[in-house]
């Protein structure tokens, strides 16, 4: 129930989100925006932020402090790895049809989880026996 509780901004921003897209989908559209394009990256980026935050919370258990920001460090090269991997079979899938406004939206869906994520992690370092 803890892990839950500490999951929550993440799920309540990944709901948020997908509430947006479904709500806007039609003024995507007239922007040449590929919703498909937001969802997926929405989708990555929550299973992506859920995994590095679970890697944070057991390296913040660990006396030594440098085991933390080599989980930190990791998840940031985890995210981008995957993200520009994500970018790159989109565009060679779909080589004169890909959403350049879309791959900016996830951009700025990256962002989003990235505070989502800096927030629970120093919500998680202020406990006593964190």
């Amino acid at each position: 129930m803890k892990d839950l509780r500490l999951y929550m901004p993440v799920i309540f921003t990944f709901i948020m989100l997908v509430a947006i897209i479904f709500t806007f989908t039609p003024q995507f559209e007239k922007a040449s925006v590929a919703h498909n394009v937001l969802m997926g990256g929405n989708l990555l980026l929550f299973v992506v932020t859920i995994a590095t935050i679970a890697f944070q919370k057991k390296a913040l258990s660990n006396a030594n402090p440098n085991v933390f920001i080599r989980s930190i460090m990791t998840g940031m090269l985890l995210k981008m790895v995957i993200g520009a991997a994500a970018v790159l079979i989109y565009v060679q899938m779909n080589p004169d049809t890909y959403s350049r406004y879309g791959i900016f939206g996830a951009m700025i869906f990256y962002l989003v989880y990235l505070s989502v994520e800096v927030y629970v992690v120093m919500k998680l370092n202020r406990k006593k026996n964190a």
